[in-house]
């Protein structure tokens, strides 16, 4: 994990929160995020909207991590880690209809 970007600007992310947060994406990663903000996290990487509905939010505590993105309105599988471990090869959080997440891998 790199140093905190002193640039970030979180005035889109409760917007970001409600938008993961709906039904038709994944409200309880969006519900997982809050709690870890909630907890003290520290956000790492804040960004978006960008074109075709594109965010991220990487957010940690220590030495831990935890990543949430939508791309294309669709929610991706919140990937959680540690320093040294390749995101995409992170645990990630079941995805709640598991061959939906295998065609967005």
């Amino acid at each position: 994990m790199t140093a905190p970007q002193p640039e970030i600007d979180l005035a889109n992310l409760p917007r970001f929160l409600d938008h993961l947060g709906q039904p038709e994406r994944d409200a309880d990663a969006a519900a997982f995020a809050r709690l870890l903000l909630d907890e003290g996290c520290q956000v790492e990487v804040f960004w978006g909207p960008l074109q075709m509905d594109v965010w991220q939010l990487t957010v940690s505590r220590g030495r831990r991590w935890a990543t949430f993105r939508v791309e294309r309105g669709f929610a991706e599988a919140v990937r959680v880690g540690a320093p040294g471990h390749d995101a995409r090869r992170s645990a990630r959080v079941r995805h709640p209809c598991p061959r939906l997440a295998r065609r967005r891998q």
